[in-house]
């Protein structure tokens, strides 16, 4: 049976041409479709994905990493006091308003990140070269993608939250989904806004000993302080659990799941149509019965 069907496809390929070339557009269309939900997620968690922290503690019972705000500033001495930990840096997020000198405004999501020597320096895909540049007080870095939308120049300002900042550079891959990203040293970020960081940063990073587990030490972490107190994750747990709030409440989840089925529905529909038409049905011999 498989041989004959082989043999049919081979000698008879023209009459299933559509029915190849239908199934060929809709799983192409189906792997778009994959591809930018796969962009979209990581694009909305960026700053996560690109750090190079083994540990991330946020605010406790958050659903989504940029949703933590304060972890109080008290308890790094109670991560400084397990063996495994061997750099902590204070992370910082706030959004808020871009404007330039023409009056054009942009909500944006500034990220204060350690330009200091060590581990956790920076994020994955920052030049040293351009970090090297947040040195500067008030200095920030955006996306090369985004500098016509925010106005941006390389020497340029603005004003973040009622403060003047220079754009001292350009970044590439860090285009978020959200608002546009904008990147600046932990200090200037305290400069721009105290408020952001006065009872506590939203996130400290932890570098562990790589002779220790990941996973205890994050067990270990969160019996010390409670549940209650701080989160403890790792950046893939974290990641994870960020896309599928992003997934369920965004919408998007639904829209790229709907897109999705309809390309399959569309693909199977019309194969089986020309499958169908393609392959002549055999026809009964009708008997005539003679009656004398």
């Amino acid at each position: 049976m498989v041989s004959l069907a082989r043999q049919n496809l081979v000698h008879e390929w023209r009459r299933f041409a559509a029915a190849i070339l239908t199934l060929a557009f809709s799983g192409l269309l189906i792997l778009v479709q994959v591809g930018l939900l796969l962009g979209q997620l990581d694009a909305f968690t960026l700053p996560l994905t690109r750090s190079k922290a083994d540990l991330w503690i946020t605010a406790p019972n958050i659903q989504s990493w940029d949703q933590s705000t304060v972890v109080p500033a008290r308890v790094e001495g109670l991560f400084w006091s397990h063996p495994a930990v061997r750099e902590i840096r204070e992370l910082s997020l706030g959004y808020t308003d871009w404007r330039t000198g023409d009056g054009a405004r942009q909500n944006v999501m500034i990220v204060g990140v350690t330009i200091q020597p060590g581990a956790l320096r920076g994020l994955e895909g920052i030049a040293e070269d351009t970090l090297a540049v947040l040195a500067n007080p008030e200095t920030v870095l955006v996306d090369q993608a985004d500098a016509a939308k925010l106005g941006a120049t390389i020497g340029g300002t603005a004003e973040i939250a009622g403060k003047r900042v220079t754009v001292g550079g350009f970044v590439r891959g860090f285009r978020s989904n959200l608002m546009p990203l904008v990147v600046t040293s932990a200090e200037s970020l305290r400069r721009i806004n105290a408020d952001w960081t006065s009872s506590g940063p939203p996130y400290f990073l932890l570098k562990l000993d790589p002779r220790f587990d990941v996973e205890q030490v994050r067990r270990e972490l969160e019996a010390a302080g409670g549940m209650q107190t701080y989160g403890v994750a790792t950046p893939e747990d974290l990641t994870r659990t960020s896309a599928l709030f992003w997934l369920e409440e965004s919408g998007a989840g639904t829209s790229f799941g709907f897109s999705m089925l309809l390309a399959l529905l569309v693909g199977v529909g019309v194969t089986g149509q020309t499958l169908r038409g393609a392959v002549p049905v055999a026809k009964e011999p009708t008997m005539k019965t003679a009656w004398r």
